[in-house]
């Protein structure tokens, strides 16, 4: 019978999260180009929105790259050096601010559209204000945190600035959950009060889409705080590598400009 206890098995320990991290995001890098092409190819929004898309876009190619670059680091070029484990290399700090800053993009574009949606409904104005705000305290705590471990790339600076992490994972996953409560409330505030059955049918369509995104995301967030307990082992690792991604993907959700104006709550 195989040990795992040995050598072998604190590598294959550490270096399968961050294996299955970078498989998850090569797929869903594939995803977020069709979403793009499908977007670019359909779409005709406002120049704003579409500097907004080319501004995700461009950042989910540096998440790519930096996150086959730490796999890279970790599974081929150290990939028989336990002690690498200890340290932090550059790549993880800067996914991290990848992804804060897309969820900042995100997450604000969805509290615009929800202001801007909800005309004069207080609730649906008091969740955008709440994403908004929320959005920018994630957002920041997890640049201040990266920037921090950049400085001193080690584990224990991870763990001294578990509060910051913690700030940023809690953040999202509230941000996340209120945006797809609001969105599905405006989906089906104007699914019924569509008249046309063939606009009933697009909304369901738009629904469904939204719950499978929203679910998605918000799963992985909770899971990525749940393992964040355990950073020193790399599981926290599978998920925050392609956290962003499905942060793309609810972007595009709400790039949907001509079906979510068609209705007022």
């Amino acid at each position: 019978m195989a040990n795992h206890t040995g050598p072998s098995g604190e590598i294959a320990s550490a270096a399968g999260p961050v294996f299955l991290g970078v498989l998850m995001t090569w797929f869903l890098m594939g995803v977020y180009t069709m979403q793009a092409h499908f977007y670019f190819m359909s779409y005709n929004d406002p120049l704003f929105v579409r500097v907004l898309v080319i501004t995700v876009s461009a950042l989910e190619v540096a998440q790519w790259i930096t996150s086959t670059s730490n796999a890279w680091y970790y599974l081929v070029k150290n990939w028989d050096n336990v002690s690498v484990y200890i340290a932090v290399p550059w790549q993880p700090p800067a996914l991290v601010t990848l992804c804060g800053i897309t969820s900042m993009i995100v997450q604000g574009f969805y509290a615009w559209r929800i202001w801007t949606i909800g005309h004069n409904a207080w609730l649906l104005r008091l969740v955008a204000v709440l994403v908004g705000g929320v959005s920018l305290m994630q957002g920041f705590s997890a640049i201040t945190a990266a920037a921090l471990v950049l400085r001193n790339p080690n584990t224990s600076e991870v763990s001294r600035r578990h509060e910051l992490f913690v700030v940023w994972l809690a953040g999202s996953l509230t941000t996340d959950t209120l945006i797809s409560l609001g969105m599905l409330w405006i989906l089906f505030k104007a699914r019924v009060n569509s008249p046309l059955q063939s606009m009933k049918v697009i909304f369901n369509k738009v629904i469904v889409n939204t719950v499978k995104t929203g679910a998605a995301t918000t799963i992985t967030v909770a899971v990525n705080l749940a393992l964040f307990g355990h950073a020193q082992n790399h599981r926290y690792a599978t998920t925050s590598n392609y956290l962003q991604k499905l942060q793309a993907t609810l972007f595009h959700n709400a790039a949907l400009a001509d079906i979510l104006s068609l209705g007022t709550p």
